[in-house]
């Protein structure tokens, strides 16, 4: 290999995944965590320029702010405002959901119906269920471990990936003088993070064979296929993974 694993951003993952289509079309329910300032909310509307749904989650939030609302016309009639979640099911985009730990108690079931298997998902409104188009797909962000999420939240992403260092656009807008600054916390805000190992689960599993199948080439930016997709899902415990099926021989 040209190149270790670890030599790999976060970003570059995203990219490849993006560019060619994995992500929405392959896996369609990413979450990506690490310290603030690393450029989380903005990636994904760099990769869609900017053609996605989005909300800031908040204890406080009700089902409204996901599904929508009703509000009076000035004919005394009421008028239905689809919310972002219908809004980008119907047009089939991106629902950006920031800050998604902080999504509240009541509006969590919502939430777990949203992030549901894409052949299920189905949001009713007062004037009917919504099902969503083709390109449908969740982006979450949070500022905290996978760990700190609800097991019925966590569980619903194919992909967590880890924001442990900002990006070149983050950096471009910092003045030189404070870079090694900025790097310098951020590593340091990292450590009560730190990468998130989940366990094999029949999502994981699912998502594995999933990438692994959808991609083509031998190699992903220059690292042995089969190594990429299993570091991009199961973080740290990839290589070890990727013995064990080896050793079955069920990944070559």
């Amino acid at each position: 290999m040209s190149k270790s694993i670890r030599d790999i951003k976060w970003n570059e993952k995203l990219d490849f995944l993006f560019a060619k289509n994995i992500f929405p079309k392959v896996v369609n329910r990413a979450l990506l965590y690490g310290p603030p300032g690393t450029g989380k909310s903005g990636y994904p509307f760099y990769a869609t320029k900017g053609d996605c749904e989005r909300v800031t989650l908040s204890p406080d939030d009700t089902p409204d702010s996901l599904l929508g609302f009703l509000s009076p016309t000035k004919t005394g009639e009421l008028a239905w405002h689809d919310g972002p979640a219908i809004r980008a099911m119907k047009q089939g985009k991106i629902l950006v959901l920031d800050e998604v730990d902080e999504c509240s108690p009541e509006c969590m079931p919502v939430l777990n119906a949203i992030l549901d298997d894409k052949n299920m998902v189905r949001l009713s409104t007062p004037f009917g269920t919504v099902k969503p188009k083709a390109g449908f797909a969740v982006f979450a962000t949070t500022n905290k471990s996978p760990n700190d999420l609800r097991e019925s939240l966590r569980s619903r992403f194919d992909v967590k990936l880890f924001a442990d260092t900002p990006t070149e656009g983050v950096l471009q807008n910092v003045d030189e003088k404070l870079h090694n600054i900025v790097l310098s916390n951020v590593h340091n805000n990292c450590g009560d993070l730190k990468a998130f190992n989940d366990e094999i689960t029949p999502r994981s599993a699912i998502a594995f064979s999933a990438i692994l199948d959808a991609v083509k080439t031998k190699e992903v930016l220059g690292i042995e296929k089969a190594l990429f997709v299993a570091t991009l899902i199961f973080g740290s415990f990839g290589m070890d993974i990727l013995t064990a099926l080896r050793g079955s021989e069920d990944v070559k």
